[in-house]
C-alpha cells in the first residue's frame, strides 16, 4: 500500500477506526494469497491509560483459531526452554 492509499483511507476518521480501516485492508491483500488471516496489532497509548488494539481476520475461524493455539503454545514452550 502506497503512502497515499493509506492516506486516503485515515484522512479524518478517529483514530480507532483508522486503525480498523487499515487492518482490515490488509487483511483482504493478504487473503488474495492465503486461507486464512489473522492480524492482531497493538499500540501504546499512556495519554490514554494504557494500550490500544486492533484485530481482524477473514477465512476460516477454526483454521484461524487452530493457528493461533499452535502458535502460543509452541511460544510457551520456548520459554520454558
Amino acid at each position: 500500500m502506497k503512502d497515499e492509499e493509506i492516506e486516503q483511507i485515515i484522512n479524518g476518521k478517529p483514530e480507532q477506526e483508522e486503525d480498523m480501516e487499515i487492518v482490515k485492508y490488509h487483511v483482504g491483500e493478504l487473503r488474495k494469497r492465503f486461507d486464512t488471516v489473522r492480524i492482531f496489532c497493538t499500540r501504546d497509548k499512556p495519554n490514554a491509560g494504557g494500550t490500544a488494539s486492533a484485530t481482524w481476520g477473514a477465512g476460516n475461524w477454526f483454521a484461524q483459531w487452530g493457528q493461533i493455539a499452535l502458535w502460543a503454545e509452541q511460544e510457551k514452550r520456548e520459554e520454558n526452554v
